[in-house]
Formats: C-alpha cells, sequence, structure tokens
C-alpha cells in the first residue's frame, strides 16, 4: 500500500486533478488479488470526479512497463469531494503467471484522475501483476477523514530492531521501544494519509520531543503536530524517535 501527497482541484472548484492511495491490499481464490484505491481532495476547493482513473505501470527507472487496464461496465455517478473528502475504486489483478502472460512486477505505478492529464507517481506494493492485466471499478463515494495507506514492522537501519508497544498495551502513554523484530502484533504498525502511524487504536506520539530525555509513547490521535509522523527511525540510544513534520 502507498500514498500520494498531494491533491488539486480546479480553480473554479470543478474536476479534481491529482491525487491516490492505495489502501486495503486483500488476497482472493485463484490468486487473484484486490485493493482500494483512494482519491483525497487536499486542496481548499471543492472539486469532482466521475467514471474512472487512468493507470500506468513503472519499473524502477520510470520507464513504463506493460499495462492493460479494464474498465468495470456497472453504473457511476458524480463524486463531489469537499476538502478532505475521499473517493475509492476497486482494482483487481492476478498474480499466477500462465505462459501467454509472464507476470510483471511494477515499482511505481502512474495515477491520472478521470478527464486529466496531470497525473501523480506512486510506488506500487510488493505485488507482481499477471500480464500486466489490471481492472478498475468506477469511483464511489469512500468514508471521509484519514484512510490506512500502508502496514507492517518499521525496522532500524541502525541495530535492526523493530519498534514496537511495551506489552502490546493500548493505553495513552504506553512507551513505544525496539525489540528484536519477530512478527508480533506489537510491531504492526499502520501508516495512515494523514500522517500519523498508529496501533491497537492509538497514535505514535513523542512525550517532551524537544528534549534529550524526550520517549515515544502512544496515545490517542488528536491531530496535534507531535502525533505527524511521516516517517520513523531508531536513534543511536535505540530510544524509538519519530522524524517530524
Amino acid at each position: 500500500m502507498c500514498r500520494c501527497r498531494r491533491f488539486r482541484s480546479a480553480p473554479t472548484g470543478g474536476r479534481c486533478t491529482a491525487a491516490a492511495a492505495f489502501t486495503g491490499l486483500n488476497a482472493a481464490s485463484g490468486g487473484q488479488r484486490g485493493m482500494t484505491l483512494i482519491l483525497t481532495n487536499r486542496s481548499s476547493r471543492t472539486c469532482y470526479v466521475y467514471g474512472y482513473e487512468g493507470l500506468g505501470f513503472l519499473g524502477s527507472d520510470g520507464g513504463p512497463q506493460p499495462t492493460h487496464l479494464s474498465r468495470v461496465n456497472v453504473a457511476h455517478t458524480q463524486v463531489t469531494l469537499r476538502p478532505g473528502g475521499n473517493a475509492q475504486a476497486l482494482l483487481t489483478w492476478r498474480v499466477y503467471p500462465e505462459p501467454s502472460s509472464p507476470l510483471e512486477y511494477p515499482q511505481q505505478v502512474e495515477i491520472t484522475p478521470p478527464d486529466e492529464y496531470s497525473h501523480l507517481i506512486a510506488s506500487w506494493p510488493s505485488e507482481p501483476v499477471r500480464g500486466g492485466d489490471i481492472a478498475t471499478w468506477p469511483l464511489s463515494a469512500a468514508r471521509p477523514g484519514p484512510v490506512p495507506t500502508r502496514a507492517g514492522a518499521i525496522q532500524s537501519a541502525f541495530n535492526g530492531m523493530c519498534m514496537a508497544v511495551a506489552g502490546n498495551g493500548s493505553a495513552n502513554g504506553t512507551k513505544v521501544v525496539a525489540w528484536k523484530c519477530d512478527g508480533d502484533t506489537a510491531q504492526r504498525w499502520t501508516a495512515y494519509s494523514d500522517g500519523t502511524l498508529r496501533i491497537n487504536g492509538k497514535c505514535l506520539d513523542v512525550t517532551g520531543r524537544r528534549s534529550p530525555s524526550g520517549h515515544a509513547t502512544v496515545a490517542q490521535a488528536s491531530g496535534g503536530r507531535s502525533a505527524r509522523c511521516r516517517s520513523t527511525h531508531l536513534a543511536p540510544s535505540s530510544v524509538p524517535v519519530p522524524a517530524m513534520c
């Protein structure tokens, strides 16, 4: 899963022009994969989307990869997005190779809003796509507010340890510690489209973030600056310290 950080509306509040976030990667039978594409209006104006987004796979060098986008023919309507509003579209593809359709391994994806030429490039989740064939449903209204964009462990580049919630707790003020990576649920964080990192219904926060004795905890998401964590690393002292925005 991944997210892109910008979304613009036309000056008159017309069509939405650029945004994308992926969320909800799920396996299904027959080697099929499904994922929801989320478009979020990050501008200060109301805009709308109608129909289907454009999508193209790219390699790690930014060069195009085979992409065959099919549009599922079902009824669709215009979706009006106020600032912060979301629209969604289901994407499906297969991962089992066939002699006539080898697997493609995209590293990036180019998303173009309906009836627009501007696009945004984002990282593609680590999933192969058979023959570059992918289907999309039309955009529809989605629940407003932050959406999950990626989940997994956060590992230190310094000592290989993972960021974990002590005792897998959920109480406000529970400490976040460095621990041996073992796949435990206490190490599974979810990044949200508002820039927060969350676990057990709470947000990563830093107490005394301007102090050398500051430490990381989990707390109720309040929208405060200290809870808006773009990325995380472990300091040399092995105390997890988020890179604040």
